[in-house]
């Protein structure tokens, strides 16, 4: 995951990538490997899909 950031790809294309079939799988797969730094990020990042959710 973080190669896949680092080499520009987006987030969703990331995701699809290493077959997580969402953020909060995604989250869970990073806390168990000990990536708490990314885990942190895609916390992040699914706060924000879901305030755009309920903005839009």
């Amino acid at each position: 995951m973080e190669f896949l950031l680092s080499a520009g790809n987006g987030v969703h294309e990331a995701i699809q990538r290493v077959g997580a079939p969402s953020l909060g799988a995604l989250h869970k797969r990073l806390q168990r490997a000990g990536r708490h730094d990314l885990a942190e990020r895609v916390r992040r990042w699914d706060r924000e899909a879901a305030d755009y959710r309920k903005a839009a």
